[in-house]
């Protein structure tokens, strides 16, 4: 089995917001925040170019460990995260494998 992410590299926690499909009446709907705690969100700055200009897009990338990160879930798109007080989407999750292919070693969520 591969060794886990590095506890002393997991320095952040997130609230997740999963996206349900069982609306409020109000539009989507989401199930109650739950806390994550022991992962690591990394900054990704993308620059888009075209013809008329260039755009600067802010993201991040949340690794989720599947032994140091409690608890071990994996987040569902159009789901919500907060970090640092800012609310962010979830666009696209990564299962990440090891030697074990029935549990990912760990997730790599993008969120913008």
């Amino acid at each position: 089995m591969a060794k886990p992410i590095p506890i002393n590299l997991l320095v952040h926690t997130i609230d997740y917001e999963e996206y349900s499909d069982q609306s409020n009446g109000w539009g989507d709907g989401f199930v109650p925040s739950l806390t994550i705690e022991n992962v690591r969100v990394e900054p990704v700055t993308a620059v888009m170019r075209s013809n008329a200009r260039n755009d600067i897009e802010g993201e991040a990338i949340i690794f989720i460990d599947r032994l140091n990160s409690k608890p071990f879930k994996r987040p569902e798109e159009k789901s919500i995260v907060t970090f640092e007080g800012r609310k962010y989407e979830i666009q696209r999750v990564r299962s990440l494998y090891d030697e074990n292919p029935k549990t990912p070693h760990h997730y790599e969520v993008e969120i913008k």
